[in-house]
């Protein structure tokens, strides 16, 4: 196992959900900003919608860039190795969002003989069968391949697309 997953695994066994860490913003973005953990170098997203509460409405409201805050650890993103926070309200020690999300990325791709398959799907309606259930579809990505390239330009080919879709667990079935 490589060392950044050896990492990964380490933070998300010592790193519990529901805790307070400390954070420095690192970047704006226009869906949040990303922080760095202490010393660790690990990543973490505060997306603007864990921000609105305090006030961050526009990336032009958010913490200044190197900037320490607090934050609450809401769960992790394997697939993209970041661990998800919520910014302390102000006015209370509570966390904007207690509970932990998953992201599953769900597309459709497109075959050059004109077959369609999709990805993802088995994956989302396993976990909604475990007790998941859906919050939102946030937008992912156009799925693009080379098909040619030439000193001046380079064609690519549009294969697909896809979403990210966010579950959470059902308060009902806890």
């Amino acid at each position: 196992m490589d060392n950044s997953l050896n990492k990964w695994n380490n933070a998300k066994a010592e790193i519990k959900v529901g805790t307070t860490v400390d954070c420095c913003i690192v970047q704006h973005a226009p869906f949040g900003v990303l922080v760095t953990l202490g010393t660790s170098g690990l990543i973490g997203i505060i997306e603007r919608v864990r921000m609105h509460q305090d006030g961050f409405r526009t990336p032009d409201d958010f913490p200044p860039i190197g900037s320490h805050a607090k934050a609450t650890v809401l769960g992790f993103r394997d697939w993209s190795k970041q661990i998800e926070l919520a910014l302390k309200k102000k006015d209370s020690e509570g966390p904007v969002q207690t509970m932990p999300e998953e992201l599953v990325e769900v597309g459709l791709r497109f075959s050059t003989i004109g077959e369609l398959s999709f990805f993802g799907l088995e994956q989302t309606n396993a976990l909604i069968a475990a007790g998941k259930r859906v919050v939102r579809v946030e937008e992912g990505r156009a799925i693009m391949k080379k098909s040619a390239e030439s000193s001046d330009a380079v064609t690519v080919r549009f294969e697909g697309f896809s979403v990210l879709v966010v579950l959470q667990n059902d308060l009902g079935k806890q």
